[in-house]
């Protein structure tokens, strides 16, 4: 399933219709007015029928990104992603946000103030929106309860094995998208954006206790309880902290053809 249209590689979209398919190609931002170069792209699959999915997807998304970036005529020079998603591999990504929503949940009180650096410092866009893969690995690196940085690392290597493909073109003038890694998570910058039909709309928020962790960590950050300060830039440092190992973090994947 490709989705030539704005924000729609999420892991709610894609999960809801991970039975439909086996991969999806889609964009983490807003797309340019003439999409995708369906022309180069379909040409491929004209000179090669026989092309398997996977290798068709990522040379839809990589023949977008490339468009937009040498450029090729007539596409102009504009800031794009794309991704390519396995869907057999949502399942156990799902189930490793929910594992880290349940204890980000039960540390939510002493420790919100540490998740909210990690939603501010992570790649996000629109205020809706976070990279998942960037965000788990900021979680992973500065949450001070190792059962979080566990499932926090858990959920960055689960998404890692779920994106086949991801480039983009951080184009002069844009937003910053140094960090898009291919997939990504509803999680409003503050309580004012939050959707309150979120948690009953959708297969991945009736399924797991993720929109509980935003409703309770947008309670808990409303509060004055910041029993820790954190510097920005630096380790999470305070009682019982230690240094989390930092998973590696690749910009782009290659697709085999």
């Amino acid at each position: 399933i490709g989705f030539d249209a704005c924000i729609m590689s999420g892991l709610e979209t894609y999960y809801e219709l991970s039975s439909y398919t086996s991969y999806f190609v889609g964009s983490q931002i807003n797309e340019p007015g003439m999409g995708w170069n369906y022309q180069r792209s379909m040409a491929r699959l004209v000179a090669a029928p026989t092309l398997s999915a996977d290798s068709l997807s990522c040379y839809i998304a990589g023949d977008y990104v490339d468009s937009y970036t040498l450029p090729v005529a007539p596409y102009p020079v504009q800031e794009v992603t794309a991704s390519v998603i396995d869907a057999s591999e949502l399942a156990d990504v799902v189930l490793d946000l929910n594992a880290l929503a349940d204890e980000m949940t039960v540390q939510m009180g002493a420790r919100h103030n540490y998740y909210q650096y990690c939603r501010e410092m992570c790649q996000s866009y629109y205020g809706d929106f976070v990279d998942l893969m960037d965000w788990a690995w900021w979680v992973s690196d500065y949450a001070p309860n190792s059962l979080v940085r566990q499932y926090a690392y858990d959920l960055y290597y689960s998404a890692l094995d779920a994106v086949v493909f991801s480039s983009y073109n951080d184009a002069e003038g844009g937003m910053d998208i140094t960090w898009t890694l291919g997939l990504n998570l509803y999680y409003p910058e503050t309580s004012g954006y939050y959707d309150t039909a979120y948690g009953s709309a959708l297969l991945l928020t009736l399924g797991t206790h993720y929109d509980n962790m935003l409703v309770d960590y947008y309670e808990k950050t409303a509060t004055a309880n910041d029993p820790i300060e954190i510097d920005y830039g630096l380790p999470a440092t305070g009682p019982n902290v230690t240094s989390a190992v930092s998973p590696p973090v690749f910009a782009s994947q290659a697709c085999c053809f």
